[in-house]
């Protein structure tokens, strides 16, 4: 057996998108990583197609995805049809300008993606890929986890032999997908929902502009027709996907077949109304879905963690795998990187701030994945009448309510690190498009002064609230974390305003999202805003309520 030397900070064991955005932002933190990955390339089968402004503004503070954006598209919405044919829900993309300032739905090539993802580990001296490697043992002490390490043969699908590697390392996370093997190693077991179905997943180029003339091109649409329910979308390149479920009889094995199962796979396409010969097959693949949560995110010792689909399972119907990996490992990277420069006097396993990763995240994936089954249940209904009583429910809701968009079912955070009772604690934070005093126009994340360090950060519309509002005590214990600090003015504040006060710099927003939300949030004047940037840790319009904010932060930090 070969012996790494090195003591890392950090193993991520998983190279997909989860993985390769935890060990970017480990690397802004400064800390030593090793990346293992089984195979020595991208999976090259078709997977995620969407990603949402969480998406975009975590990988945004990683570096990482800007390179992307000229490849992806935007999406203008989706449409569920009845058994009929005719729409029963719509989601709706509106005009810009938006809270989040990226556009709300991007489709994408996820294998494209995460190329782009993997180029920024080379800035980092110390994060270090382990290509072609499994996982095969996993050993826990008090002080750090040895990982035992074996070659993996692609061709074979199976573990050499010899070629054994021991890795140690003050932790683990385990992003090695649904079938995880750092899940099993700690004992970890999977909560099924109920909802286990098979499903085939088609990327084809459309060759024709009438190929898909019944369909809107930036549209997606989900069919759900007992006949044969499915879904498909726009993705960049001019290629599109379909969705399609197997039918009770069909056997999956006849559609995965290796010679003859991408054309069966191609075949069901015919079934929504596009003739075969105006488009061509790139890719296919047969998955049985799943509804999963794991018992547990962690384990006893809390040096192991797992996160992405190792963590949580859904179906494609929401488009939140792939955000909802990411946001695993925003949660997880700087709570990991906080411990090892502020905590290792203490166990892991009693540490407030590594024990909230859970406490935050299982409920908010089991709601999560449990809208998901939802929706699946109701676009994969195969019994006719069923479906009739279904559709002629949602029209006459459709009738009353307003459209909704995907992100309208995302819940809030519930618990954990926010300042429970405060008007904006846990809520989704905006990130508008603001102007610096020169006026150059740029997303408000990106003018921080440290725009790609996990951190929290005090922000208000005030420079007075934001400068002058906490006491002495407070400020040195911001200062001791790394927090930052921005003012960003009003849309209606005069021009000619100072780039910096004090150090802290000074912007002005294009529109009135952070105005509004600390409106209605209590009519606040500051945010104190939590390191993944997108929830909110609480808002104060008080220098009174800030203090008692961060006092309170203060204790939940340990």
């Amino acid at each position: 057996m070969t012996i790494d030397e090195t003591l890392y900070d950090v193993a991520v064991v998983g190279y997909g998108p989860t993985g390769g955005v935890l060990a970017n932002l480990l690397g802004l933190q400064g800390l030593k990583v090793a990346v293992i990955e089984r195979t020595r390339s991208i999976y090259p089968k078709p997977r995620g197609i969407a990603c949402y402004p969480e998406g975009w503004r975590i990988m945004q503070v990683a570096g990482v995805g800007k390179d992307y954006i000229p490849k992806s598209t935007t999406l203008g919405g989706g449409v569920y049809t009845g058994a009929d044919g005719e729409p029963i829900l719509k989601f709706d993309i509106p005009p810009p300008p938006y809270d989040q300032a990226w556009h709300p739905a991007r489709s994408i090539i996820q294998t494209e993606l995460e190329e782009d993802i993997r180029k920024g580990i080379p800035r980092f001296k110390d994060v270090k890929e382990l290509l072609g490697y499994s996982v095969v043992g996993l050993d826990e002490k008090d002080d750090a986890v040895t990982l035992k390490l074996r070659v993996f043969n692609e061709e074979k699908n199976a573990n050499e032999t010899d070629g054994e590697i021991s890795v140690r390392t003050k932790f683990v996370v385990g992003c090695d997908g649904g079938t995880s093997a750092v899940r099993k190693l700690i004992g970890v077991k999977m909560n099924s929902l109920g909802f286990d179905e098979w499903w085939a997943a088609i990327d084809a180029y459309v060759l024709r502009d009438d190929a898909t003339n019944h369909l809107d091109p930036d549209m997606g649409y989900l069919y759900c027709n007992p006949k044969r329910p499915g879904l498909t979308f726009p993705c960049p390149r001019n290629i599109r996907r379909w969705e399609i479920k197997l039918l009770p009889g069909e056997n999956p094995a006849d559609f995965s077949d290796e010679e003859n199962g991408p054309q069966r796979c191609l075949k069901l396409v015919e079934e929504f109304g596009t003739d075969l010969d105006s488009i061509k097959l790139w890719r296919a693949a047969v998955y049985q879905l799943h509804c999963l949560v794991a018992d547990s995110f962690a384990s006893k010792s809390m040096r192991v963690f797992i996160a992405g689909d190792a963590a949580h399972q859904m179906p494609p119907f929401m488009g939140q795998g792939l955000v909802s990996g990411v946001r695993d490992a925003s949660f997880l990277a700087w709570r990991l990187a906080y411990y090892l420069k502020n905590q290792q006097s203490i166990p892991p396993n009693k540490s407030n701030v590594l024990a909230s990763y859970e406490v935050e995240l299982k409920p908010f994936m089991t709601h999560i994945v449990g809208v998901t089954k939802f929706l699946g249940n109701i676009i994969g209904e195969l019994d006719l009448e069923k479906a009739q009583k279904r559709d002629f429910g949602m029209r006459e809701a459709m009738k009353s309510e307003k459209p909704s968009s995907w992100e309208d079912r995302l819940p809030n955070l519930e618990g954990g690190l926010i300042a429970l009772g405060s008007p904006g604690a846990g809520k989704n934070f905006v990130q508008p498009w603001v102007f610096t005093a020169d006026g150059k126009r740029e997303m408000m994340d990106d003018t921080l002064p440290h725009p790609a360090r996990q951190s929290f950060l005090l922000v208000g519309s005030s420079v007075d609230a934001v400068t002058e509002w906490l006491n002495e005590d407070n400020s040195a214990f911001f200062e001791q974390i790394g927090a930052q600090k921005l003012v960003c003015l009003p849309k209606d504040a005069k021009d000619g305003f100072a780039g910096s006060v004090g150090g802290v710099p000074v912007v002005r927003e294009e529109h009135e999202f952070l105005s509004n939300f600390l409106k209605e949030k209590g009519y606040a004047s500051v945010a104190v805003v939590r390191p993944e940037r997108s929830y909110c840790y609480g808002t104060a319009a008080s220098a009174d309520q800030l203090n008692d904010l961060v006092a309170g932060l203060k204790k939940m930090l340990v």
